[in-house]
């Protein structure tokens, strides 16, 4: 009740939003018109699902929406309409009637202002299939895989991750907590609307951001049990938003499974080579703009003894360093049987060192931490540790996140480098420092970093590097500086038809629908989408 009396501002919340800014979808109306006419074309039905609608997070579904409308195909967009009561994408510290009163009205804007018809979620599940759904969920302990399968399909993984993602921490005490099985009753109503959408429509292709958490990843697996096609997307850090895609899958997943094979036919050249070198140079100065966002900006000494951090390093024999993620971030695609959190990654870690006194460990927290605005509750990585461990080993050495010793600073200190998640191990590989991976990311198994299998193969390979027995091989360099080329040219693709900074919604780059269906990025995924091929430039 309460939130039906919140929606009734969210024409006052809409016009705050855009009271100093632009917005996109509009001026894309403006642009191209609503183009009813479209919806009678009969080539196929794409389903485009931003599920939630905001200005930064869904303009690319809107053009490659108008996009296959101008090419003759039936446009229709899948919106939560309110249909659940927590959803990852509102953690615990915002405001939770009002964000989901103005997302309301964005989904409603969106189609108002770009003619493509909205499915609604709210009317895919009836009122006795959401009390049936309830009940389920209330019987279930949710100790065993099975307890996860809805509708034929398994949501472990997104339930949990957002969890996750709501409560900004990277564990769930208990899968039969209260808040636990709200989350778990989100994922099987998308589970069963998705489902009885598919038996209504003849649906061609899913189009769909993220493809993990229990909104977007329930829809993208149901979606991939009836065997329907379907393009994940999302921006990279690269450039201003390059996007980056996955093919049936999340596209962070994508990156995990492939293999060496991405890479094995690119032919390194003096031009290649400096592609990569000159991007991860720039990628270092705070000031450069090669991503549309640095952490580093801004960090200044403080009280930290800076000097004397160094003068102390040097008594080690070897030094490692440990570069961190987010702990609750991503960490559903990170885990693996040996290493299933960070936190058993970091015990490992710090029982190696605590026996090898003779060898430093220098942690640098993710800069990002220290510009996150969240609650005191958000989980960090400086608190995992402290969780652990009250008083470190005196070997082991924190930095904080807004410490003003960079992770590159530390890369030049080091002998070796240990990580979990971090997306930092391709360019530190490019340093020919040895890197040993022990969660998953985008360079794992591919010839470019020392995959630790096990906790042993972990201690042998930190063995290794204190007997200066684990180099990077000839092999491994040009693997990483393949793989590099692939990842900025090839992975992340500049989009040509938006300009943003920082994310943000500058400007169209086309000024009519002929020039729309002219645009070399929207014309390069949409080929790819029809193809059913994955979105890679060669």
């Amino acid at each position: 009740m309460l939130q039906k009396v919140i929606n009734l501002i969210s024409p006052l919340l809409f016009k705050i939003r855009y009271s100093s800014k632009k917005n996109p979808f509009k001026i894309l109306s403006e642009i191209l018109g609503k183009n009813s006419d479209y919806q009678k074309n009969t080539k196929g039905l794409i389903l485009i699902a931003p599920l939630r609608v905001s200005p930064t997070s869904n303009l690319f579904e809107a053009l490659i929406g108008k996009y296959f409308q101008i090419k003759g195909y039936t446009v229709k967009s899948f919106m939560c309409n309110q249909l659940v009561i927590k959803c990852e994408n509102i953690q615990e510290t915002r405001n939770k009637y009002l964000t989901c009163a103005l997302c309301l009205k964005e989904q409603r804007k969106f189609e108002s202002f770009l003619g493509i018809e909205s499915i609604k979620a709210t009317d895919y599940v009836s009122s006795e299939e959401r009390k049936k759904i309830r009940a389920i969920i209330n019987e279930k302990e949710f100790v065993t895989d099975d307890d996860f399968v809805f509708d034929g399909v398994n949501l472990k993984e997104y339930i949990i991750s957002a969890y996750m993602r709501y409560r900004l921490r990277s564990e769930v005490p208990s899968y039969s907590e209260p808040l636990f099985k709200q989350f778990a009753y989100t994922s099987f109503l998308f589970a069963r609307a998705t489902t009885n959408i598919i038996k209504l429509y003849k649906i061609d292709r899913l189009i769909i951001s993220h493809g993990i958490y229990g909104t977007w990843g329930t829809v993208l697996e149901v979606f991939k049990k009836h065997k329907i096609p379907s393009l994940v997307w999302g921006r990279g850090y690269i450039g201003q938003g390059n996007l980056i895609f996955g093919h049936n899958m999340s596209y962070a997943e994508e990156f995990v499974k492939e293999t060496a094979e991405v890479y094995s036919d690119i032919v390194l050249d003096g031009e290649k080579i400096n592609i990569v070198n000159d991007y991860f140079t720039r990628k270092s100065d705070p000031n450069s703009g090669v991503d549309y966002v640095n952490y580093y900006k801004g960090l200044s000494p403080g009280e930290f003894d800076v000097k004397a951090f160094f003068d102390n390093i040097t008594q080690y024999t070897k030094k490692y360093g440990m570069f961190t993620n987010i702990p609750w971030d991503g960490q559903m695609l990170n885990k693996t049987e040996a290493f299933p959190s960070v936190r058993s990654y970091v015990r490992s870690t710090i029982k190696w060192f605590s026996e090898n006194p003779d060898c430093a460990l220098i942690i640098r927290a993710h800069p990002a931490e220290k510009s996150r605005k969240t609650a005191k509750s958000t989980e960090t990585f400086e608190e995992l540790l402290f969780n652990e461990y009250s008083i470190l080993p005196p070997n082991v050495f924190f930095l904080k996140p807004d410490n003003p010793i960079t992770s590159y600073e530390v890369a030049k200190l080091i002998d070796a480098v240990t990580i979990y998640g971090s997306t930092m191990g391709l360019e530190l590989a490019l340093k020919k420092l040895p890197i040993i991976q022990t969660g998953k990311n985008n360079v794992s198994y591919k010839g470019i970093v020392f995959d630790a299998k096990n906790e042993s193969d972990y201690y042998e390979l930190l063995d290794r590097v204190r007997v200066s027995n684990l180099q990077v091989s000839e092999d491994m360099y040009n693997n990483a500086l393949k793989y590099g080329y692939y990842w900025i040219k090839q992975r992340h693709i500049e989009d040509s038809s938006v300009n943003l900074k920082q994310l943000l919604f500058q400007s169209f780059n086309f000024s009519n629908s002929e020039e729309l269906i002219k645009d070399q990025t929207l014309e390069f995924v949409y080929n790819k989408i029809i193809s059913n091929s994955k979105v890679i430039k060669k």
